[in-house]
């Protein structure tokens, strides 16, 4: 049964008749509803969230399949993520890349490094799935879902850069991942700037130290990093000086 919703009359609602109109929505069928109560319900109860995203992807609704993925793990993320991909979503392409390097059960690299590739190649229609999304989008599900697409390339262009310097299971080429961690930088990626500027005030992988070169791009940094960051930021710029 189709859910006769009024959306004027959610978008008028406090938080807490939103998600009142959400649960009835998503009981009555609606896949749009299904999927906004499921995301209400994250961190909640996970298990119901769940079934109410899973309830969703029934009904084809696209960004279901990349809950799913996002917030599973193995088989059952590279499952749903791969369908979202397929479906023009770069963000799950970068979700994908991850499981596949990262889920012990299911890594592979290679497979990675192609999710990735297809993250920064393929053209992403942020606008279709923001509509798609009509009176439940908000900034804040938007990030929640990693689904921002500069971040997303930005991201995948790192993650690039890094295995073509690292070599685990794709060519062993420092100029193509310098060439993308530069890219990465560009687009603001944090940790993009952070390893070409520690790679320049150390001199790694055939860089010639430029300790100068490194505070340019390290400095910055220091107005957005976090707790986790701060001490390699200062064992990074501490290299410069020696």
């Amino acid at each position: 049964m189709e859910n006769k919703i009024n959306w004027t009359k959610y978008e008028q609602a406090s938080e807490e008749e939103k998600v009142r109109l959400l649960k009835e929505g998503a009981e009555n069928g609606d896949a749009l509803c299904q999927f906004g109560y499921g995301y209400h319900l994250v961190g909640k109860d996970n298990k119901t969230a769940m079934h109410w995203f899973e309830e969703s992807a029934k009904q084809g609704f696209i960004l279901a399949y990349h809950a799913i993925g996002f917030y599973s793990t193995g088989f059952k993320a590279t499952l749903y993520l791969h369908s979202c991909a397929e479906l023009g979503c770069t963000a799950s392409w970068l979700a994908l890349g991850l499981c596949y390097e990262n889920c012990s059960e299911m890594r592979d690299r290679f497979l990675a490094y192609q999710c990735y590739l297809n993250s920064v190649q393929q053209e992403y229609d942020e606008e279709r799935f923001k509509k798609m999304l009509g009176s439940i989008y908000s900034d804040e599900l938007w990030s929640t879902l990693a689904l921002d697409g500069a971040s997303c390339v930005a991201d995948a262009q790192y993650f690039l850069g890094r295995l073509y310097i690292d070599a685990r299971d794709v060519t062993h080429d420092i100029n193509a991942g310098i060439e993308w961690l530069t890219k990465a930088s560009e687009n603001g990626n944090w940790e993009a700037t952070y390893t070409l500027g520690y790679f320049y005030a150390k001199g790694s992988f055939g860089i010639k130290r430029d300790p100068e070169k490194a505070k340019r791009l390290l400095e910055p940094l220091k107005k957005n990093v976090d707790k986790s960051q701060q001490e390699k930021l200062r064992f990074a710029l501490s290299l410069c000086n020696e």
